[in-house]
């Protein structure tokens, strides 16, 4: 299953690429505006680069916050006219789960700045929210 995961709901734009969870291809581009130009681009440049079409794939996986908003509705609109266009699986993601390895023992307590003095946080043991 190929699989084309990306989010903007911070400055930096992330997508990647993904067959059977092993990573094929990733790619992060550091602006601080602009994902609404950048992202459908970046998007057709990675698949290109492993000879696939957007046919290819089989499932969407989008960055659905915190963060953003902008940043957030870009990426989820993005994503849905992808799955729909394509007639493939869309998945939401939390960006802070997205940040704690699959594998990580124990308790991890990702960080994302909100700006004003103020972050976002997750609380996650053994890759599971602790606060459901």
């Amino acid at each position: 299953m190929k699989v084309l995961a990306f989010d903007t709901s911070s400055k930096a734009l992330s997508l990647a690429i993904l067959e059977d969870k092993q990573l094929l291809a990733e790619t992060t581009i550091n602006i601080k505006k602009n994902h609404s130009i950048t992202l459908m681009p970046a998007i057709d440049f990675l698949i290109a680069s492993l000879d696939l079409t957007p046919k290819d794939l089989d499932r969407i996986v989008v960055a659905e916050g915190p963060g953003s908003y902008t940043g957030l509705r870009i990426a989820v609109a993005t994503a849905k006219t992808l799955a729909h266009t394509l007639n493939i699986e869309l998945v939401g993601m939390s960006s802070l789960l997205a940040l704690v390895p699959s594998q990580q023992v124990g308790l991890v307590v990702p960080l994302m700045d909100a700006r004003r003095n103020n972050v976002y946080a997750g609380f996650y043991e053994n890759a599971q929210p602790v606060f459901p």
